[in-house]
């Protein structure tokens, strides 16, 4: 699988969208960018000196970056990274998954999930407290937790940091 530098200024995009602290590693990523190009493109150096950019104006910077989007690659990329962050049945971390859920509700048209990720996802992320409180008996809760894992799991291998 080829993941192209959109692919990734995507994943980041989505990342600050939906709260995840990852500031840092997008700046670090854009110095590696600068280091390994002898020309690097004006992007990767707004990026790399974007310390005191708002969250906005660096995702308006990511998406400057050239080449077509796959939101579907960079998406998983995103569950990826939540899966190494997040537990995802610990009540303190329903915020971040309920961002991950209302940002997936706004795109989910741009996103080509097969239907077994899609129902996963889904259930663990549309309204987590309401489901896990009301809905589930405990038990079932990590069939769905280890279902959206696999799908990480097979993509925290390409994660950029």
């Amino acid at each position: 699988m080829t993941i192209t530098l959109k692919h990734y200024a995507d994943y980041f995009a989505i990342a600050l969208e939906i709260g995840l602290p990852i500031k840092e590693e997008i700046i670090t990523w854009a110095d590696n960018l600068i280091l390994n190009n002898s020309k690097p493109s004006m992007w990767a150096i707004d990026l790399a000196t974007s310390h005191n950019k708002s969250i906005q104006d660096t995702i308006g910077l990511l998406r400057e970056v050239p080449e077509e989007s796959d939101l579907n690659i960079s998406f998983k990329l995103i569950i990826a990274k939540i899966s190494i962050l997040y537990n995802f049945v610990k009540e303190e971390d329903y915020p971040i998954l309920s961002s991950l859920g209302n940002w997936y509700r706004v795109n989910h048209a741009k996103i080509k999930l097969d239907l077994h990720f899609m129902s996963a996802f889904e259930v663990m992320y549309n309204e987590p407290r309401y489901i896990w409180q009301y809905f589930f008996d405990e038990s079932e809760i990590p069939e769905y937790y280890q279902e959206l894992i696999v799908i990480g799991k097979d993509y925290i291998q390409y994660l950029p940091i």
